[in-house]
């Protein structure tokens, strides 16, 4: 008679994904402060602003197409799609010659933490005038 070995359904020992958790936790701090500083851009606020913009009025122009019977929904939306993707680039090309001259690209985030205080620094002698 020959005892056959059952394989094992669970796994025993931290693996791979224990290697690839250790990593994301270290790199999550990194990526939260880039994704702050690239939300409160100037340039991602304005891209925004554009894009709502752009979509509002384009699809107000394909309804008012389609109900006119000017065009077809294909026709309509492919030509609002071409105008969306003009005004939002040179939404993101006047950002861009806008934040080129003000210095700084980088948002300002709010750090966590109390200010270190300058500690003014006193100079003395032995010497000093005690004994005049």
């Amino acid at each position: 008679m020959r005892h056959v070995r059952q394989r094992e359904l669970y796994q025993e020992g931290e693996g791979i994904g224990s290697f690839f958790s250790s990593i994301f936790k270290k790199l999550m701090p990194f990526a939260t402060k880039a994704v702050k500083t690239v939300a409160g851009s100037s340039l991602a606020k304005e891209t925004g602003k554009a894009l709502k913009d752009t979509a509002v009025s384009g699809l107000t122009n394909m309804a008012a197409d389609v109900i006119g019977g000017n065009k077809t929904i294909q026709e309509s939306a492919a030509e609002n799609l071409m105008k969306a993707r003009e005004d939002i680039s040179s939404a993101i090309k006047a950002s861009r010659k806008r934040s080129s001259g003000s210095g700084s690209v980088k948002a300002k985030v709010k750090t966590k933490g109390n200010k270190k205080r300058k500690k003014k620094r006193m100079r003395y002698s032995v010497f000093d005038d005690e004994f005049d």
